[in-house]
């Protein structure tokens, strides 16, 4: 079976071809009261929504979203015109003579300074009685933390490329989601979906931002080439990607907590706010991640979650790594820092006794890497010197500072999602003694497809040359899925070995060929009870604890991450160095953003640079080589989850202020060193 060869979706080019870009609007809510435009030059199109034969959406699991704009205005930079033509500059030019003229403009409040209102969805859960124990508690502490949007880490170009070959229309997309984008672009055009052809190009990484906003942009270039009857291809700009590409969810939780005597848990109440921009991307999958995270790891018996989805003129927000997760576990870690500094006890300490032994593998972690970082005795010296200061800015030398936390990574869909969607992988043994592959997971450059080959080579006992992944094109693989959520290593490695077991068991009672096909069903032991918030609520997760040491200059207010110690249980590793090189890449990727918001740029600034090789910390990692997990899971999105509680507690310990939000670019430390 012929392998196509992938390139990267920039490297896509005819000749003739049409470029297409996309008109966005000025405002953040209002009506559209009329466009005007002269007429385009020969060879130039200009698309609004009653060009689209189909629907005028996208579909998710938390409802529609418009491809292009129809009389109504809901965010600022919601596409509202396509632009296709064979000269850029041309293009560029006619955008500057489209007038909109807006009618009824609003603005909806920000995140951060909501209306009750802006509440789209609510879900509430607890055990316990925790209000009466708080109304009853020795002491209650309250924490108000707060997330904002995080960086798109990608690099690579997101766009799409459509074509006729043989009078049929293929798409060609940067996606993580073959089978989605085939039925967006299938709908929009009123086709079945059967008569699309979607194939996979190459990409870099993958952090999850490449769900579903590919299809919006597949969605653009179909429709292009369908009324031009040409190749059309739509690149994104860098700035463009930056500023109105796909982004992860800014979360505001609150925390109440009612400690004893000894300074330990007795009741959490947590209060976790969502922002969905104008409209609700995944929202049941966010509140229930965020439901399920929100109390932390902590054994409490009394626990109360409430968690929002709110409504704003941003554009839609989308998965990042730790979605739904992240907010929640820096949160409850740097709650619980705070807790442990007001009852005078060791951070490691207080975990330690208020850690459901039962539930995770933390206290264990927690151990190992507070013995290999010395963290005890770090933690104890530098908040001795930060009592005897008097103030950070009459020091002359660095300030130093350590933290540390114990989080989790959830991987695959929550709760019932994967079964409930039936994903499947098909394998199937030739003739000649080659296995392929067919899964539309494991895109991209990704390196589990690497490691599901030199299994199922094991399995079949043949050489892993004649084992062959085919993931690229609708037209030859089963829907298995988007390639996200670290389900590679978690669904679709698992099935891949399923398919294999079942081949090898009929292997040599059945003539070649032989066909297996396997769908993925969630374990019954150790399920989530929702009533309880206990138990697991995804296909497998990954724990892991982390220290972060740091220094602080006092003037400049800048940070060097003097180490980083991380300890990992996530059932068998496959790949040693490949899962220390990913922990690795994604430790410095989590550093860097530590210290870049977004809301602080420029509209010609990008976050994007190269680190110096000073700045690059040193990292140990270790794997904890007694797991309970009888599998293996994903390890992708821990760094994104665990470096910034740690970061945050050992910058308030060195500064001496305690910081509740993340990131924390200069100017913000600054304003709370001044008290503003």
């Amino acid at each position: 079976m012929e392998q196509r060869r992938i390139q990267y979706i920039d490297d896509y080019f005819d000749s003739p071809m049409l470029h297409v870009s996309i008109l966005r609007s000025q405002v953040e809510r209002g009506k559209i009261n009329l466009i005007s435009y002269p007429d385009p030059p020969d060879g130039m199109l200009v698309l609004g929504a009653q060009d689209i034969p189909g629907e005028n959406c996208i579909h998710l699991s938390a409802g529609k979203i418009p491809i292009l704009a129809e009389g109504t205005i809901h965010y600022l930079g919601q596409p509202v015109l396509l632009i296709a033509g064979n000269n850029r500059q041309e293009m560029e030019e006619f955008a500057g003579y489209v007038s909109i003229d807006y009618r009824d403009i609003t603005v909806l409040p920000s995140f951060e300074n909501f209306f009750e209102k802006q509440i789209i969805k609510e879900h509430r859960l607890s055990r316990g009685n925790p209000e009466k124990v708080l109304k009853d508690a020795f002491q209650i502490l309250e924490g108000s933390y707060y997330v904002d949007e995080t960086l798109p880490w990608s690099l690579d170009a997101q766009g799409a490329f459509a074509r006729y070959e043989e009078g049929r229309l293929v798409v060609y997309s940067s996606t993580q989601w073959l089978h989605h984008v085939r039925s967006t672009v299938a709908g929009v055009l009123d086709i079945r979906p059967t008569d699309v052809t979607v194939r996979r190009t190459a990409f870099s990484a993958q952090f999850d931002e490449k769900l579903w906003y590919p299809s919006f942009l597949a969605a653009y270039a179909a429709l292009a080439a369908q009324v031009s009857g040409k190749s059309c291809k739509l690149i994104l700009s860098a700035n463009e990607l930056l500023h109105h590409g796909p982004r992860g969810t800014p979360v505001a939780i609150e925390h109440r907590s009612a400690v004893d005597k000894n300074g330990d848990l007795a009741a959490i109440d947590v209060t976790v706010n969502l922002e969905s921009g104008a409209f609700p991307v995944y929202s049941e999958e966010a509140l229930q991640r965020a439901s399920a995270a929100a109390a932390g790891n902590y054994n409490c018996k009394n626990v109360s979650v409430t968690t929002r989805l709110v409504e704003t003129t941003r554009r839609p927000l989308d998965f990042s790594p730790g979605a739904g997760l992240a907010g929640c576990f820096f949160a409850s870690e740097t709650h619980a820092s705070l807790i442990a500094e007001v009852s005078q006890t060791d951070p490691l300490n207080w975990k330690l006794r208020n850690l459901d032994e039962k539930e995770s593998p933390l206290p264990e972690l927690l151990t190992k890497v507070a013995a290999a970082s010395d963290f005890s005795r770090k933690h104890a010296a530098y908040e001795l010197a930060k009592k005897r200061r008097s103030s950070p800015e009459q020091e002359n030398r660095p300030l130093r500072g350590i933290g540390i936390a114990g989080v989790y990574q959830g991987n695959g869909f929550f709760g019932r999602g994967e079964e409930t969607e039936r994903f499947k992988v098909t394998a199937r043994l030739e003739s000649e003694g080659d296995l392929y592959i067919f899964t539309s997971g494991l895109s991209g450059m990704h390196k589990t497809a690497s490691l599901a080959r030199r299994r199922a080579a094991e399995i079949l006992g043949i050489p892993r040359s004649g084992v062959h992944i085919i993931n690229d094109d609708t037209d030859r693989i089963p829907e298995s899925g988007p390639s996200g959520l670290s389900r590679n290593i978690t669904v679709v490695y698992r099935l891949v070995e399923r398919c294999c077991d079942a081949i090898q068991k009929k292997r040599f009672r059945n003539p070649l060929p032989l066909e297996a096909s396997r769908s993925f069903r969630l374990p019954a032991k150790g399920r989530w009870e929702e009533s309880q918030l206990q138990g697991s609520p995804y296909a497998a997760r990954s724990w892991a604890a982390c220290v972060v040491e740091l220094e602080l200059d006092p003037i400049l207010l800048e940070k060097s991450v003097r180490g980083v110690w991380v300890a990992v249980d996530c059932g068998e590793v496959l790949h040693r160095h490949r899962a220390e090189s990913a922990l690795e890449t994604g430790i410095l990727h989590a550093v860097e953003g530590c210290t870049v918001n977004l809301q602080n740029l420029e509209a010609s600034e990008s976050p994007f640079h190269l680190p110096k090789l000073k700045d690059i910390p040193p990292v140990e990692i270790s794997f904890n080589r007694g797991s309970r997990q009888k599998f293996s899971s994903g390890i992708g999105d821990l760094p994104y989850i665990m470096i910034p509680p740690a970061f945050t507690a050992a910058l308030s310990q060195a500064a001496g202020v305690y910081f509740d939000r993340f990131p924390l670019p200069p100017r913000k430390i600054h304003q709370y060193m001044e008290g503003t």
